[in-house]
């Protein structure tokens, strides 16, 4: 369950939200949650049971569906975001139903989308709207029990994957079995950077309480740094510094490896010459794209045990690419040692990191590397010491999900 003072007039808004989201979660108690997570890259369903005895609250999955369409993705066709984008999930979701006879009522159904609508809310509001309409109209009919239909802030979105974690790794359990560490997630559109303070922190800092312990959260959002839209955003400065200057973060493929011509930058269409990678001036590029978000300084302080941070999605992705899981610190000179270079993209990148040159995951690896070494070690970044990184999927076999943090706290 979540609590937070409001005592600020600009924090008014979220504190409402957080008091009418428990209040209402508190009333009507489930034992099974359906959670649609909807992404700027895509609709995944999550079904769980939740039990709570002796003080421990426990979440067990039991379906997943990763299959459905991005809801921002039908800004141009919002009627077809119910039938199209929500409706397959759900089907599959009824069947999955059957198959373990839980009966549709019982099911508390949550769609709540993250930095993809809460894009266009801000750019587009009627679409986003008649997007939800839709959804609310595609869900209705399903027999389930429909609770939240909403975009869900960057704060808590954070704050349900730092619980995910830090449950898993017993931090949250009534005898800790240790620490909590801290989170960086990185999405296609959106960044979150959550942690735990060891005392009362005031208004900066969420109560977030769970199996009878009570912990203060600072969770922090930016939407624009998800890894997406940070090299979107490298690429427009890059073109408005000089022709051909985005090809700094793109590795040199004269010989068109694999029948590549050009980078597909965004999966779009959006295309880069055949490159000619410099992690110095790529990396210029990243710092001019994150300085503007203002991010905090939390690398080791003199006297103080360094803060454990874990990095998820696009961080663990780049990390786990570029072999640096266990050596964080190694990112920089591999990314230069693979990316620069002649024909370093044929014979170097794609070997290195095993996977199709036509690939378009392997196409932005050079980039996608430099901008999270950016945000975790460079000057407008976070500025962490390797020794506070680490990544992971996964924790004691259990992928990571905001959603079943989300199934944890609400009740």
């Amino acid at each position: 369950m979540l609590r937070r003072p409001m005592l600020q007039a600009g924090l008014a808004g979220l504190a409402l939200t957080l008091l009418l989201l428990s209040q209402a979660m508190a009333s009507d108690s489930a034992r099974y949650l359906a959670v649609i997570d909807a992404g700027s890259s895509g609709s995944r369903l999550h079904l769980y049971e939740r039990s709570a005895a002796e003080g421990s609250v426990k979440v067990r999955q039991l379906f997943e569906d990763k299959s459905g369409e991005a809801l921002s993705s039908f800004e141009r066709t919002p009627d077809e975001a119910g039938p199209r984008g929500l409706r397959p999930l759900v089907d599959r979701l009824i069947a999955r139903l059957d198959a373990l006879k839980i009966e549709r009522s019982a099911v508390h159904l949550h769609l709540l989308a993250t930095a993809g609508m809460r894009r266009l809310e801000a750019d587009h509001p009627a679409a986003s709207q008649t997007i939800y309409q839709s959804a609310r109209s595609a869900l209705t009919s399903s027999g389930l029990a429909v609770r939240s239909i909403e975009t869900l802030s960057g704060h808590l979105e954070g704050i349900y994957a730092w619980v995910d974690v830090n449950d898993l790794n017993g931090a949250l359990a009534a005898t800790p079995s240790q620490g909590t560490v801290g989170i960086i997630e990185v999405g296609g559109a959106s960044a979150q950077l959550v942690y735990a303070m060891p005392g009362p922190t005031g208004t900066s800092a969420t109560a977030v309480k769970l199996n009878g312990r009570s912990h203060q959260v600072v969770s922090m959002s930016w939407l624009g740094l998800g890894q997406d839209q940070a090299r979107r955003a490298m690429i427009g400065l890059a073109r408005s510094q000089a022709v051909g200057n985005e090809e700094r973060c793109y590795p040199d493929n004269r010989g068109a490896s694999g029948g590549l011509t050009a980078f597909d930058a965004d999966g779009a269409n959006l295309l880069i010459a055949r490159g000619r990678f410099s992690f110095e001036q790529c990396s210029q590029l990243y710092e001019a794209v994150v300085r503007p978000f203002g991010l905090p300084a939390l690398g080791p302080i003199a006297g103080e045990a360094p803060r454990p941070m874990l990095g998820l999605a696009s961080v663990f992705f780049a990390l786990s690419d570029w072999q640096a899981l266990a050596h964080p610190a190694s990112l920089r000179e591999t990314l230069r040692r693979e990316c620069e270079g002649e024909e370093a993209y044929g014979n170097k990148v794609t070997r290195f990191i095993r996977r199709d040159p036509r690939h378009r995951f392997a196409q932005t690896a050079c980039a996608n590397g430099t901008f999270v070494h950016t945000l975790l070690y460079g000057k407008a970044g976070l500025r962490l010491a390797p020794e506070q990184v680490s990544a992971a999927s996964r924790v004691n076999d259990t992928p990571l999900s905001w959603t079943r943090g989300f199934a944890l706290v609400s009740d």
